[in-house]
């Protein structure tokens, strides 16, 4: 009922603004959930793993995420504390069903005791996937400004915000990654912010 009013609210405003809708534990079913979005939409915590999640009992994408996935809704990580499942996501990036953003959903606790940390170490995990550099900084940048319609962030351009990360790729430098599941895998590749620009200053990370 809430998904189904926000979709009231969206058409009254003209349409042009997105509904980002968090998934997870049912109900609703994410069936009844996708059926509602349009391709403006913005789904999160969409691989997680969860029963009431994007795979059958099968481990097949279920059909009506593909249908969601191919008229447009858009899909984001938002990692979190419950909601990035690495099994989840071997069979969806292996079928193409890739996230067009990448979020961390961080908070307090899940930024203390994990499993996401920081924003680097969610990067991590897509580079142990496979994804270049450049694209999954174009997944925490250009893509969630393009998401929410930001005119002015996203991209180093004149008259954009200069609020920027200065950061290493450091290579053969072990790390252990771990999902929302505990589950773990080892990393020869870790991004390490060095420096941050915020609103015009300059800080070095730590302080």
């Amino acid at each position: 009922v809430p998904l189904q009013k926000a979709k009231t609210f969206q058409k009254n405003l003209g349409g042009n603004f997105p509904i980002m809708v968090h998934v997870g534990a049912n109900p609703p079913q994410l069936k009844e959930v996708l059926d509602l979005m349009d391709d403006n939409d913005i789904l999160t915590h969409g691989y997680n793993g969860k029963p009431n999640g994007i795979l059958d009992k099968s481990d097949n994408i279920r059909q009506f995420v593909w249908e969601a996935y191919r008229r447009g809704v858009t899909f984001d990580v938002g990692h979190g504390t419950d909601s990035f499942n690495f099994h989840t996501f071997d069979i969806a990036n292996a079928a193409g069903l890739v996230p067009y953003s990448i979020s961390t959903d961080i908070y307090n606790r899940n930024r203390i005791n994990g499993p996401v940390y920081n924003m680097a170490t969610t990067l991590d995990k897509f580079l142990m996937y496979g994804y270049s550099l450049s694209d999954v900084i174009n997944k925490v940048t250009a893509a969630p400004a393009n998401n929410f319609n930001l005119i002015n962030k996203g991209q180093l351009k004149p008259g954009y915000d200069a609020d920027l990360t200065i950061f290493k790729l450091e290579k053969n430098k072990e790390v252990t990654l771990t999902d929302s599941n505990h589950n773990h895998r080892q990393f020869k590749q870790h991004i390490c912010p060095k420096m941050v620009v915020v609103m015009g200053k300059t800080y070095q990370i730590g302080e």
